[in-house]
């Protein structure tokens, strides 16, 4: 068995991300109860989804995880691969639209504010469903489908793609992201995390 379970440090990730996406949910309904926004701290979360959520942990899992489990037969334009790459590019299109809706609202453009809660809940939405249907199915596919070998292999590659954040310290920052996010709008840490 591998030193630590590949498919185990990506739903740890998962529970950081989901943190992040509490509080952006807070800031959506805090936005629309106030008419404000707090368009520094929307951009630091629009800087953790797109750097670790979309950057670092999706990286690890198109460029290894999908390709391994492709490679061990699984349908590369169909199935559940596809569909967890097709969400990530939504979601990827998500967090634009939360970024045109932060600079729209920092030039006092109309209906900016309704745009921002738009996205921000589509895409907690689309996030947690995914989260979800990673953790409770493809993961579990995944591990009946990849041998020792492979589980092992997909471990020490994540441990160098996470070598190389470390270098350029992203991961420290995108966990001080969440915390700082986190106190501001009480999201708890999760279990597991």
């Amino acid at each position: 068995m591998p030193e630590a379970e590949p498919l185990e440090v990506l739903m740890k990730e998962h529970r950081m991300i989901e943190r992040v996406l509490s509080c952006l949910e807070t800031m959506a309904l805090i936005s629309d109860r106030t008419g404000g926004l707090e368009s520094a701290d929307a951009r630091k979360a629009i800087e953790f989804f797109r750097g670790f959520a979309d950057g670092c942990h999706h990286g690890k899992e198109e460029k290894l995880l999908f390709d391994l489990l492709e490679k061990r037969g699984f349908p590369s334009h169909e199935g559940p691969t596809a569909q967890m790459t097709s969400e990530h590019q939504e979601g990827r299109d998500l967090v634009r639209s939360l970024e045109t809706a932060v600079d729209e609202f920092e030039r006092g453009e109309k209906g900016a504010l309704d745009q921002f809660s738009d996205a921000a809940r589509r895409y907690v939405s689309l996030l947690r469903s995914h989260i979800q249907k990673e953790d409770q199915c493809l993961f579990p596919m995944a591990f009946q489908a990849l041998s020792v070998d492979d589980l092992n292999w997909l471990q020490r590659e994540f441990q160098s793609h996470d070598v190389e954040d470390a270098k350029r310290q992203e991961h420290t920052r995108f966990e001080r992201i969440s915390d700082e996010l986190a106190a501001r709008y009480e999201a708890p840490h999760p279990a597991g995390s």
